[in-house]
């Protein structure tokens, strides 16, 4: 069975399979943009951001809303720091995303309008 130019996109990963079935495997950040596109092209990685208030440190929050894939994800127990803490995982999130914050102060759920596009990568939710 021959294959030729057949690529096949894994998390982070891109194997291509060549004539003769010789394997290779390169790999990139998880969130990387695929060649020749904008930056924030198909969703936005997300900051959480509490008050500049030093009462405001600490605490824990979920995230859950649509991927660059349209589908529904959510994170839990993302541990906030002072300002703003990023999410990280291998999702570009859009559309409405739903924070439910667990800080000192109480709790709380807001809704971020979170854009498909814009010219840079990352998009601030505040508490």
């Amino acid at each position: 069975m021959l294959f030729s130019g057949l690529k096949k996109v894994a998390v982070g990963a891109v194997v291509t399979l060549a004539t003769a079935g010789a394997l290779t495997l390169s790999t990139s950040p998880a969130n990387a943009l695929p060649p020749g596109h904008p930056t924030g092209f198909n969703g936005q990685q997300v900051d959480l951001c509490l008050p500049s208030n030093p009462s405001f440190t600490g605490g824990s929050a979920r995230i859950q809303g649509l991927n660059q894939d349209g589908q529904v994800k959510s994170v839990e127990g993302i541990k906030l720091g002072p300002n703003c803490t990023p999410v990280r995982n291998q999702w570009w999130w859009k559309g409405g995303v739903t924070v439910d914050w667990n800080v000192p102060q109480g709790r709380k759920q807001t809704v971020c309008d979170v854009p498909v596009d814009q010219k840079s990568n990352h998009f601030a939710c505040y508490y």
